[in-house]
């Protein structure tokens, strides 16, 4: 994922990244704005801590038990709201997020 919005981001295409784990990406997007491409990452906190799940428990190779599994696509629904949000204010051409592609683009924006 990263790596596609490099080579969008190296042909002037303004990108944004939208993960729920900094860590994971941060040393590849400080890479990128050092050399002044134009990638921005707006991360979004993952909201396990609202509902049952364990602390970190962001996917479904973590669930353990179905129930685990059910909370994880409720905590993932939860995340329409600021998804729309940056969607709209954002000022890129292209936005990338795995695992939320459908619900990113059943959204409507107009």
């Amino acid at each position: 994922m990263v790596d596609i919005a490099w080579l969008f981001a190296a042909q002037g295409i303004h990108v944004t990244i939208i993960p729920t784990k900094m860590k994971r990406f941060e040393t590849i997007i400080n890479r990128d704005v050092t050399t002044e491409r134009h990638i921005k990452l707006e991360i979004l906190p993952f909201p396990s801590t609202e509902t049952d799940l364990p602390e970190g428990c962001e996917n479904l190779s973590i669930t353990a038990t179905p129930e685990m599994t059910i909370w994880l696509f409720h905590v993932i629904n939860m995340l329409q709201p600021p998804i729309v949000k940056v969607l709209r204010e954002s000022r890129s051409d292209c936005f990338f997020s795995i695992g939320l592609l459908e619900m990113i683009s059943e959204l409507n924006l107009a």
